[in-house]
């Protein structure tokens, strides 16, 4: 996971599965119409497992010839979509850590949330992706089209991602704090 010289970032990720209701594909959905008309540049690509429903749903989608499902593609070419992009959105109503978004972050991909729980330990607002104060998808809209719109920002909050990850979330940052943790954990046998 690493930042990659690439083509101009014209789409915006998400990965998960898209039928989990705690994702909340159609808040995604619903703000990439909202501002689709104003950047008729930007992809959604949408990376994960989905159900016939799903599939329904992103062919009635005013937008539907701009969004591409993806299903079963490998690793690296996940990736490669994280890159490449934009930002990866992360629309959950809830979420763990949300590991991918700090995979998006070591590749110098800003990160756009909901306050849904783990992204708000590594998102900073304004710095390295946009927390969201809403679930509207007229706010998401907003973010992506700010984001979108201003190419110093991309950059700022492009290299300020990649600068958190290598700071707090690399194998040598965390290692020493994994080590003090498991070290001061493990009982002491008694002589």
């Amino acid at each position: 996971y690493r930042p990659a010289s690439g083509p101009a970032r014209n789409t915006l990720v998400f990965v998960g599965r898209l039928s989990d209701p705690r994702k909340n594909l159609k808040l995604l959905l619903d703000a990439f119409s909202l501002c689709g008309a104003a950047l008729p540049h930007l992809e959604l690509h949408l990376i994960g497992a989905a159900d016939p429903s799903e599939r329904e749903l992103l062919r009635r989608q005013p937008l539907a010839s701009r969004i591409r499902w993806m299903h079963g593609i490998s690793e690296k070419e996940k990736i490669r979509h994280i890159q490449n992009a934009l930002a990866l959105v992360i629309p959950s109503h809830q979420d763990g850590y949300g590991i991918v978004g700090a995979e998006a972050l070591a590749c110098g991909t800003p990160v756009i949330s909901t306050r849904c729980g783990g992204t708000e330990d590594f998102v900073l607002p304004g710095e390295n992706g946009i927390l969201l104060d809403t679930f509207t998808a007229s706010e998401m809209a907003d973010a992506i089209q700010r984001l979108s719109m201003d190419p110093s920002l991309q950059k700022n909050m492009s290299q300020r991602a990649r600068a958190l990850a290598v700071e707090r979330l690399s194998l040598p940052a965390v290692r020493p704090l994994l080590a003090h943790f498991l070290h001061a954990s493990t009982p002491r046998l008694q002589e």
